[in-house]
């Protein structure tokens, strides 16, 4: 369920690296730097929309889709992976174009490790069962999310980054703040769920075509 968003930068990873790749490599500076920073914007944007969604109507998720509540809990601990697995998956993507692949590989392995060796001593415990699962499963994705973002950040030019971040946060964590408000506590029937989801896209989708205007001077040239 929560790597079901990350199909979508997954598929914009794939599309965009031969053409990221070209631009390093026939020393297109600027184009390249462009190209990178609308691919970083459209993952952060589609993760923390995705993340969103999924930490506030979690308990419908689970209802709706697999007739338990019980899995709502741990898709609430898991909310955060559309945003680490998709700026992962991009800047393991640029990583790789520009001949920088020790460290992505080094990540993922690292991740591996510490996934398993969280699983195997917290899955036994009573009670912390699902805290134990989601904790494996976050470690394997935030260790080389970390060693990533560690190598990949002299692309980008942070003070310029981390204001527009730090909007988006506000913006929409704002939205879903005041669907957490206004969403009972009970289960709401499925078709008030099906109009929650098509309120909460529609308006975060037209915030995020506001914000990657960037994309149609990009294409134009």
């Amino acid at each position: 369920m929560v790597y079901t968003p990350t199909l979508i930068t997954g598929a914009l990873s794939h599309t965009l690296t031969m053409r990221i790749a070209s631009q390093w490599q026939q020393k297109e500076i600027v184009k390249f730097h462009e190209l990178l920073r609308i691919a970083i914007k459209l993952s952060w944007l589609w993760g923390l929309i995705s993340a969103s969604f999924l930490f506030v109507y979690a308990r419908e998720l689970s209802f709706y889709i697999f007739h338990t509540e019980k899995a709502g809990e741990l898709i609430k601990y898991l909310a955060a992976i559309p945003i680490i697995v998709g700026l992962r998956e991009m800047t393991t993507s640029i990583l790789w174009a520009q001949d920088v692949k020790k460290v992505p590989f080094l990540g993922l392995a690292i991740g591996i490790c510490s996934s398993t060796i969280i699983q195997f001593f917290t899955l036994a415990i009573p009670g912390y069962a699902y805290v134990g699962a989601a904790a494996g499963v976050l470690s394997m994705e935030v260790v080389p999310f970390i060693l990533n973002i560690a190598v990949f950040k002299r692309n980008l030019n942070m003070s310029k980054v981390l204001p527009s971040a730090l909007l988006d946060v506000l913006v929409i964590g704002g939205s879903i703040a005041v669907l957490a408000q206004i969403k009972p506590n009970s289960i709401i029937s499925f078709p008030d769920f099906l109009m929650s989801i098509v309120f909460f896209f529609s308006l975060t989708g037209i915030y995020m075509i506001l914000r990657c205007r960037d994309l149609r001077n990009m294409s134009s040239k």
